[in-house]
């Protein structure tokens, strides 16, 4: 797994998980956040499956509602943050 943080996550801690594009999560994102984009959510399904209240953030919401449903269907713990704003960056 390459994302922006190490991947020895517990998926029992409330995580943030930004499904924009690197270059938009290099930008500005949310500090402790995780960066998978929305096209690599599938690859890890297997590990993503057992979050438990994990909170989904993009720009506007249409990515990470995609996620949400993709993530829903395999029985995550998942909701979505409403068009996340640049400003939430630390």
């Amino acid at each position: 797994m390459d994302w922006k943080h190490p991947p020895d996550i517990n998926v029992d801690d409330n995580l943030i998980i930004d499904v924009r594009s690197p270059a938009e999560y290099d930008a500005a994102h949310i500090p402790h956040s995780y960066n998978i984009p929305l096209n690599r959510i599938e690859e890890y399904l297997d590990v993503l499956r057992h979050l438990d209240d994990a909170v989904l953030i993009c720009r506007t919401d249409n990515r990470s509602s995609q996620a949400w449903k993709t993530l829903k269907g395999v029985g995550a713990s998942v909701s979505v943050l409403k068009k996340w704003d640049s400003r939430m960056a630390g």
